[in-house]
């Protein structure tokens, strides 16, 4: 089979997808776990400061798995827009 010399060629060929897709779940479940958690709690300081506390084991598992630390920092901030759309349906949805 004649391989694409553009695609191989590519940066993006090159990313791992398993370990990536493992940053992207853990995010995902971390943040609807964390919107869950403090849904009777109303200031939004400890939920924010949870989360801050949350990007370093992140990073390090990140980096163990050999995931550019680029696509971590997309991860972690498409998790706070999911950690913020998860808290406001707690907090306003009643």
């Amino acid at each position: 089979m004649k391989q694409n010399k553009a695609i191989t060629s590519s940066p993006l060929s090159n990313i791992p997808t398993g370990p990536l897709l493992a940053i992207v779940f853990i995010t995902v479940v971390f943040a609807a776990w964390l919107a869950w958690h403090f849904r009777e709690n109303y200031d939004p300081k400890s939920l924010i400061k949870w989360y801050c506390w949350y990007a370093v084991p992140l990073l390090i598992l990140a980096l163990i798995l050999h995931v550019q630390v680029v696509l971590v920092l997309a991860t972690w901030l498409a998790g706070a827009g999911i950690l913020a759309f998860r808290s406001n349906h707690y907090f306003y949805g009643r």
